[in-house]
């Protein structure tokens, strides 16, 4: 997916020690790489699908962020609640997960079927449903209960990050790792203290993107470095985890 102006739209970065498998472009063959529009100075690819910018996908670096810290979980049940057009999905169904995806937008017959075409070699290990968090996830934990991982990137406006968090906290596992896009936002980061709260620990990414992330039990987050080109963002330093 090369793009004839590669400056302008930025380079695909990755922390050193991520393990890194190909780009599943041939899966989402409707992807547009261009800038990441809300972070001025920011040097990355990012990716969206060519309906716009809302239907924007996870970047390289963020996207290996969530595959690397899904392996610990290889075999056990997964949720995602935002899927969007199913890109972060493929990454936790590659990492050999088996995952129950939660997006309204589902509804939309395109969308569905463009979702099922880029996940059908994982056939068997996923599960969908068009109805909204919390009543979402609470029909996907009747039938999968519990999840040891979790990708929370839905609606950020308040209360529902903290809504998604609440209702997380009760589905997981004792050993889980809960993973937050775009902790820019006030509500997503609402959301990660809350999970503090609840006794898990918390930190952040230093991404395009912001990823934040909880984990308690056994389970870790994975180490990321920071590209050193990336702007200074707004992070707590007890918080920064690169």
């Amino acid at each position: 997916m090369q793009h004839p102006d590669e400056e302008r739209v930025g380079y695909d970065y990755v922390s050193p020690g991520l393990i890194e498998i190909p780009r599943p472009d041939e899966q989402f063959p409707h992807s547009v790489r261009r800038t990441m529009p809300r972070i001025i100075g920011d040097p990355h690819a990012w990716y969206h699908h060519q309906t716009g910018i809302t239907n924007g996908y996870l970047n390289q670096d963020e996207s290996l962020l969530l595959y690397n810290t899904a392996r610990q979980f290889e075999g056990r049940r997964a949720l995602e609640i935002g899927s969007a057009r199913g890109w972060s999905a493929w990454y936790t169904l590659r990492a050999g997960l088996h995952v129950s995806m939660c997006e309204p937008g589902f509804a939309d017959q395109e969308t569905f079927q463009g979702i099922m075409g880029a996940i059908q070699e994982f056939e068997g290990r996923w599960w969908m449903t068009a109805v909204p968090s919390p009543a979402g996830v609470l029909e996907a934990a009747r039938w999968h209960f519990p999840f040891s991982f979790v990708l929370i990137d839905g609606n950020h406006d308040l209360p529902y990050p903290a809504i998604d968090a609440v209702t997380v906290h009760y589905c997981c596992a004792p050993d889980a790792v809960v993973m937050l896009h775009d902790c820019w936002s006030p509500g997503v980061r609402d959301a990660l203290k809350l999970l503090q709260a609840f006794g898990w620990q918390a930190g952040v990414y230093r991404t395009s993107g912001l990823f934040g992330v909880a984990w308690r039990g056994s389970a870790r987050p994975v180490k990321h470095i920071a590209d050193p080109a990336m702007p200074a963002r707004d992070i707590p330093k007890e918080l920064l985890l690169s």
